[in-house]
């Protein structure tokens, strides 16, 4: 999420020096995207861990705050079967990935995937006119569906904070707290001739 933030920013101000950025735009799709499948798969696992009181108020928020992943994740996997299927006036291929700047919070930029084929619609972070703000952040609408991907990345970051508690204070976990160990093996192609014997 934090690289998805920053990547958006950085297109945001490319944007407004029309600056080309299209990698850029590639990366911020393919990271929406991954959150959304790393949500749906957390939402299958958790309830498959044993002893995990699956009734606690954590999970159960969890759970229904994240609903909408479900849509979006089986609309993606099911792209092959069902790409002759999206009706005409829909959201792009892709969906549409839409956000107000750090920078800016009076703007609001929306990336438009795929090609825009007549009725292609996608809408955009809606605008509160009592408070004078965006009342979203970072929408992806796709399939119909959409979702503010500020939400669905708090809403793991609660999940795992609720996850650790409950493994600290269950006896058959021992949480080794360490970094994750980095493996490097470097090879020397370049070695001084063997003389045969």
């Amino acid at each position: 999420m934090e690289r998805l933030r920053i990547k958006l920013d950085s297109i945001a101000k490319m944007h407004d020096e029309s600056t080309q950025c299209e990698n850029d735009i590639v990366t911020t799709i393919l990271d929406a995207w991954s959150l959304i499948d790393v949500c749906h798969r957390i939402r299958r696992l958790i309830f498959q861990i044993s002893g995990l009181p699956h009734n606690t108020a954590a999970l159960q928020i969890f759970s229904r705050a994240t609903r909408q992943v479900e849509t979006l994740r089986h609309y993606v996997q099911h792209f092959a079967s069902g790409i002759q299927s999206i009706p005409r006036n829909s959201y792009p291929l892709w969906g549409a990935l839409s956000w107000v700047p750090s920078f800016a919070p009076c703007k609001c930029n929306t990336i438009l995937t795929g090609n825009l084929l007549p009725g292609i619609n996608a809408p955009s972070c809606a605008y509160d006119t009592h408070k004078l703000q965006f009342d979203q952040r970072l929408m992806l609408y796709a399939s119909g569906t959409s979702i503010n991907l500020q939400d669905i990345a708090d809403n793991v970051g609660q999940l795992r904070t609720f996850f650790a508690d409950w493994l600290r204070r269950d006896p058959r976990f021992n949480i080794i707290e360490r970094h994750i160990p980095i493996m490097t093996f470097e090879v020397h192609p370049d070695y001084p001739d063997r003389k045969s014997s």
